[in-house]
């Protein structure tokens, strides 16, 4: 009896579609084992690949469109219409894919799920009735806020809800930086580096009330692991990625400020990137879709959610009394929370597996500068920033 062997991969990340590796496999497999039996079965875990991997099953097919970037700036996307016709599969990674375009800065004040929302209302005038949205791969955590966005501006009646206030969780947690990756010089991601300088242009120029240059001092000590040579090397290709615009600017001096510590302080390198308020520009994106028609409802706490023929029966509690809503699609965007809202709603979806990460920040009560500085952990080097914010003075990474 020929063994029967049963091939499901996921994509490799940046190569090959989880169809293709499963083709190779097979290939490899009847080298050995001609006479075997494989199954191919194309697999996704929500991330890049779920809408090839939906498509392919199901006989389905592409839709192409440009959309708007997490930038801003035009981007070309797709999504997958399933062969019942009234079935799209979205992949947030399309608009916003956390390595080909915004993993490499981790920063997540650099991107919005306008696109994604884009996507979602021309499957719905297509003729759409349900949309699988994979969350996975993408780098966003403004909580859903641009999707409302655009499918408000598309027409379509939407309603955002937040449990406490705008941009209170993850969104107003990161190192308020919106910077162009300095250090993934080291590892020679050049591509990276100009892409996030080119967003941290776009920022400064469209959103300066919320975005503003910040100096940034680098000491070097003579136990510093980065040699002045490499540092000299470093901030020499970051501005010429930048541009060589004033903001590209950098500087040296043996002549150090007085509030660093002197003994064996060999240089201060100075250079530019810029600072944001990370939840100001949440409430930002929020009032923009208010403005475009969208209803905002916090503090709201989804209750119950039933799906139905037509859509989903929510019962939503609002600033203490109970709301009905009805609605056509329910997005779940609650980030580290996505599993606690997965158990509100019958009947049950699947419940994806999370890898939480955390990253540690301390608020120190006095500012100690007005100036940033990029230090370096003495135990394994990393990068840590000490940062003036709001009368106080912000101590941590950048994850």
């Amino acid at each position: 009896m020929p063994m029967k062997i049963v091939i499901a991969p996921d994509s490799y990340k940046g190569s090959l579609t989880s169809l293709q590796v499963a083709t190779a496999v097979e290939k490899g497999v009847r080298r050995v084992l001609p006479n075997a039996r494989c199954t191919l079965v194309p697999m996704a875990d929500g991330g890049e690949g779920t809408v090839q991997s939906l498509v392919d099953a199901t006989g389905g097919r592409f839709i192409h469109k440009t959309v708007t970037g997490p930038a801003g700036r035009p981007v070309k996307a797709r999504y997958g219409l399933l062969a019942d016709g009234r079935s799209a599969v979205i992949e947030m990674a399309e608009v916003t894919d956390v390595v080909g375009f915004f993993g490499r800065s981790r920063n997540p004040l650099r991107t919005t799920t306008y696109g994604t929302g884009e996507l979602m209302a021309d499957a719905m005038r297509r003729g759409a009735k349900r949309l699988i949205i994979g969350i996975g791969g993408s780098a966003t955590t403004d909580g859903g806020a641009g999707m409302a966005q655009a499918c408000a501006a598309a027409g379509y009646k939407t309603v955002i809800m937040e449990q406490n206030d705008w941009g209170s969780g993850t969104s107003c947690k990161s190192s308020k930086l919106i910077h162009g990756g300095l250090r993934y010089l080291e590892s020679a991601q050049l591509p990276l580096v100009r892409q996030c300088l080119k967003e941290r242009t776009i920022l400064l120029r469209n959103a300066p009330s919320l975005v503003k240059p910040l100096e940034f001092l680098i000491p070097v000590y003579r136990t510093t692991h980065r040699r002045p040579w490499e540092l000299l090397l470093g901030l020499s290709l970051y501005s010429l990625l930048a541009g060589l615009t004033p903001l590209a600017r950098f500087k040296w001096s043996r002549q150090n400020p007085a509030i660093l510590k002197q003994d064996d302080l060999q240089m201060t390198f100075r250079y530019w990137d810029a600072q944001t308020d990370d939840q100001a520009l949440t409430r930002a994106v929020i009032d923009s879709a208010a403005k475009l028609g969208a209803t905002t409802l916090t503090p709201a706490t989804l209750l119950h959610a039933e799906k139905n023929a037509s859509g989903y029966q929510l019962t939503v509690q609002v600033q203490g009394s109970e709301q009905q809503i009805t609605c056509d699609f329910l997005v779940n965007c609650a980030g580290p929370w996505m599993n606690q809202v997965l158990d509100t709603i019958v009947p049950a979806p699947a419940r994806p597996p999370i890898e939480l990460l955390k990253g540690s920040h301390v608020v120190l009560r006095d500012q100690i500068c007005v100036q940033a500085f990029y230090l370096e952990s003495p135990i394994d080097h990393r990068a840590v920033f000490l940062l003036p914010w709001h009368g106080r003075t912000l101590l941590g990474t950048t994850e």
